[in-house]
């Protein structure tokens, strides 16, 4: 992380562990890609807020991917690998399934502005650790549009809660 993320993300630590903090569940639903593949992730955590700043867990999330840009797949029924592009058989090695599952669980840092947007930081560890960029937009009570946006992946989703 560089040095904004940490005062951000100590920050938000500080203030919402302080006694005035707000603590809240929410549940988050967004549409994900890292580029080479696309798919879907769901969260629900916790966030603690003090004085627009907020912390933001989310222990119990995953995403899921279809392997789209792979040519390769395995042909279940005859437990052999193919390659869609020609119909040939591949290497077993190579062979992957064309979805896959994965618990990314998050943690982010924001200050909110006026209660209608808030900027962050975070942290998620799915098959590698990605530090990302957050926007969120209020949509109505409870609910927010949400971007999260690093070098590795973006998400465009909805989070209810809070």
């Amino acid at each position: 992380m560089n040095k904004i993320q940490t005062t951000l993300l100590t920050a938000s630590i500080f203030f919402a562990l302080t006694s005035s903090a707000f603590a809240g569940g929410f549940a988050s639903i967004s549409g994900v890609s890292d580029f080479s593949h696309t798919g879907g992730e769901i969260e629900l955590g916790h966030r603690f807020s003090s004085g627009g700043f907020g912390l933001s867990v989310s222990p119990i999330a995953g995403t899921y991917y279809e392997k789209d840009h792979d040519p390769r797949y395995r042909q279940e029924s005859a437990s052999i690998c193919r390659d869609t592009t020609n119909g040939q058989f591949s290497n077993k090695e190579n062979c992957q399934t064309k979805s896959a599952f994965k618990y990314a669980p998050s943690i982010s840092t924001d200050y909110t502005f006026g209660n209608s947007f808030s900027v962050g930081v975070g942290i998620r560890k799915s098959w590698d650790t990605a530090t990302f960029a957050q926007l969120k937009f209020r949509a109505k009570e409870n609910s927010w549009v949400t971007i999260r946006a690093s070098k590795d992946y973006y998400t465009f989703g909805v989070q209810f809660g809070y």
